[in-house]
């Protein structure tokens, strides 16, 4: 393509652009197809990867007040809990996700509640939560590590994976290959390859333990204070290396 001007042209102020027939007939049919690109790639959201959300709650009867000397309604911090839960669901994308719920106590107790991560799911998952009921006798004990390590069992691959583990104890029961108390430690060292991201949230707890930054973060809170939820799952970039 040719661009003209005379100085006549310029002084008038009135360009003209001299072309070859071929040229003008290109630009003619090509400008359609520029203007439809243009049009539709500056509207494309890159997809996000798929997250696979494990939610881990810790159900024991202390999260109700129980305690060794009868029930105290100062430590009954399970509203708050649920509320926490409640506002962390709620806060999930909709897209095509999905939320495990696991309750637990010395194990997990059920492993069945899986909601995809639309209005229909998630509204699904906060019926869950208001509606599961918290038996207020102390039965067993608090198996963190047995929840935390079944948990990964559930890891997907092609997803982002990430565990929320909401607890108001301490591991109280002999686990794994050392069958001691002390079981977390070695847990993350064996789980903390890259696979998934934990958001441990400790509420009136003692941890003798520390996640590595790239694969958890422990959150301490009063059961005094509102339980707020914790960071959504895209403030977090998680690498998948599960073979």
């Amino acid at each position: 393509m040719r661009l003209c001007f005379t100085k006549g042209e310029l002084k008038q102020k009135n360009l003209k652009c001299a072309m070859n027939p071929y040229t003008y007939r290109l630009l003619i049919y090509t400008f359609p197809v520029i203007i439809f690109f243009l049009t539709c790639y500056s509207s494309i959201t890159i997809a996000q990867p798929k997250k696979n959300i494990i939610i881990l709650w810790d159900v024991t009867a202390s999260m109700v007040g129980t305690t060794p000397k009868g029930y105290n309604a100062n430590k009954n911090i399970d509203q708050k809990v649920r509320s926490s839960m409640t506002k962390l669901i709620e806060g999930f994308a909709n897209d095509n996700s999905s939320i495990r719920i696991m309750p637990f106590k010395s194990e997990i107790l059920d492993f069945s509640k899986v909601y995809s991560c639309n209005a229909n799911g998630k509204s699904r998952a906060k019926s869950f939560v208001a509606g599961y009921s918290i038996d207020p006798e102390i039965t067993g004990g608090t198996n963190i590590c047995s929840a935390w390590e079944t948990a990964h069992k559930y890891l997907n691959k092609s997803c982002m994976n990430y565990i929320y583990l909401f607890t108001d104890g301490e591991q109280n029961i002999p686990y794994g290959d050392n069958h001691n108390k002390n079981c977390m430690p070695n847990l993350i060292e064996k789980y903390c390859n890259g696979t998934s991201f934990t958001y441990y949230i400790s509420i009136d707890a003692k941890t003798n333990f520390q996640f590595p930054k790239e694969c958890g973060d422990t959150i301490r809170v009063t059961g005094e204070d509102v339980i707020s939820p914790p960071p959504l799952p895209d403030s977090q970039k998680v690498e998948i290396k599960i073979d």
